[in-house]
């Protein structure tokens, strides 16, 4: 197969990338592009060098290899079209490979110090993954034995096995942590009893000011 004829040039592109080079610079610099694609992608230094002649700003647009010099951008064109021509040279596709790996790898360790680290918990994932078993009669007399309170376990038992289990809207997770809820909103005092005690506050209350 013949030399691929062309490539893709992008105007605005090139116009932005080069906006601080010379007039002469620029003109050099889409000279040695177009040199370049005919010689598959890769030229010679001394013939790089000659054309370049020491211009810092013209040479920093290209990449130094022990073969030659390229361009990135020109090389990833000629590359996307590889398929309709195998002009890539052997030189140029082997340091242009190289080039690729480079950048996957500096690539990859940028990315891991950006990242923050997570430590991720096990035994956490397992514990989310646990199907709640609802709880025995003597497991809850137990509880609240250790806990010293008032809950009435078979009161507590009733009133969850008759919902479900349920806690509002949401499946119960642990029974331990609904059992001290129900210490904490007092659940275990009787109505009655409750009733009660509040008449008796009331009743000395006024007893204070009579």
């Amino acid at each position: 197969m013949g030399k691929d004829p062309a490539f893709l040039f992008y105007p605005e592109k090139f116009i932005t990338g080069t906006a601080l080079m010379s007039y002469e610079q620029k003109g050099k610099h889409i000279f040695i592009l177009c040199l370049m694609h005919q010689q598959g992608g890769l030229m010679e230094k001394a013939d790089f060098e000659e054309i370049a002649n020491g211009d810092k700003k013209l040479i920093a647009k290209y990449v130094e290899t022990e073969d030659g010099y390229f361009n990135e951008k020109l090389m990833e064109e000629i590359e996307k079209r590889k398929k309709k021509s195998e002009n890539l040279s052997a030189n140029a596709q082997k340091r242009w490979n190289e080039f690729k790996q480079k950048q996957c790898k500096s690539n990859a360790i940028a990315s891991n110090l950006d990242m923050p680290t997570i430590n991720i918990n096990t035994n956490v994932i397992k514990d989310k993954n646990k199907r709640f078993k609802p709880p025995t009669i003597e497991e809850i007399k137990a509880y609240c034995k250790e806990r010293n309170n008032k809950v009435d376990p078979q009161r507590f038992i009733n009133h969850y096995q008759s919902n479900g289990w349920m806690v509002g809207k949401n499946k119960m997770k642990d029974w331990k942590a609904a059992v001290r809820t129900w210490e904490g909103n007092n659940f275990d005092i009787d109505k009655s009893e409750s009733k009660l005690q509040r008449l008796m506050a009331e009743t000395l209350k006024d007893k204070r000011y009579e």
